[in-house]
Formats: C-alpha cells, sequence, structure tokens
C-alpha cells in the first residue's frame, strides 16, 4: 500500500510539472517555471552538499586564527550545515516556490560559492611574502659591500 502511494504521488506530481509546463508555453510564463525549477535544483544540490560547509570552514576559520580556528570553524560549519539543509528541504518542500529564500551575499546559494580562505589572511601572507623580499634584497646589499671591502 505504501508503495502504491508513493508511485501515485509521484506520478500526480509529474503530471502536474508537465501540465504547468504546457500551460506555461500558452501564457509565455517559462521564467517562472526556469526559476522553481532552478529553486528545486538548488534545493536538492544544498541538501546533498551541506555537509562541505564543515571542511570548508575549519580551513576557513584556521586561516584566520590558526589557535581557536578548529573549534569555531567545527561550530560555524555545523551550524552553516544546518542552514544549508534547511533552505535545501525548504526549497524541495516547496517545489521551489521559496524565491531567494535565505541566500544573498553573507549565504551564498551553493556552498563552492563561498569563500575558503579569509581575506585578512591573504593580506597578512602578502605582508609576509614583502618583508621577506625586503630581507633578502638588505642581505644581497649587504654582500656586496661585503665583497667590495675584501678587494
Amino acid at each position: 500500500m505504501k508503495k502504491f502511494i508513493l508511485a501515485t504521488l509521484i506520478v500526480g506530481l509529474s503530471a502536474t510539472t508537465l501540465l504547468a509546463a504546457q500551460d506555461a508555453k500558452k501564457e509565455n510564463r517559462k521564467a517562472w517555471l526556469d526559476n522553481m525549477a532552478y529553486n528545486c535544483g538548488r534545493g536538492f544540490v544544498n541538501c546533498l552538499t551541506c555537509w562541505i560547509e564543515v571542511p570548508r570552514n575549519l580551513i576557513y576559520e584556521n586561516v584566520r586564527n590558526p589557535f581557536f580556528g578548529s573549534i569555531a570553524g567545527a561550530s560555524d560549519g555545523a551550524f552553516l550545515t544546518a542552514a544549508r539543509v534547511f533552505g535545501g528541504a525548504t526549497d524541495i518542500a516547496s517545489f521551489g516556490l521559496t524565491g531567494p529564500g535565505i541566500y544573498g551575499n553573507a549565504f551564498p546559494e551553493y556552498v563552492w560559492q563561498s569563500k575558503w580562505i579569509a581575506d585578512d589572511a591573504l593580506v597578512i601572507q602578502e605582508i609576509n611574502r614583502n618583508a621577506k623580499k625586503e630581507t633578502e634584497e638588505e642581505m644581497a646589499e649587504v654582500d656586496v659591500e661585503v665583497v667590495e671591502t675584501v678587494e
């Protein structure tokens, strides 16, 4: 009986979607259906890839703060995993009628659109690179002065 109900539900949803697509062609509402399909697909993708938030946040927070990064990264990752599952399940349950939903600049639509390396860490890396170059240049000048005095 459960299989019959599940099969009936799947066939009913498929038929409804096909009828809506035919109706949309007549009334030129294709953009609306495309957004529904996009949002529903986004929901499935977010439900399947939500677990990637934990390693992403571990990397991100460890770059920002190596001492407390693993603790902050694990907690942020767990929270954002739950948020991504919630957003994905909402997209799926509403058949894509959610619109932009919870997604925005701070919480992108997909996990791969999020930052993986902190910006301030990139600045520190650049400062360290420049300091290393300056030290090497100073050492080269000292070597030149030593060679000139020996001759």
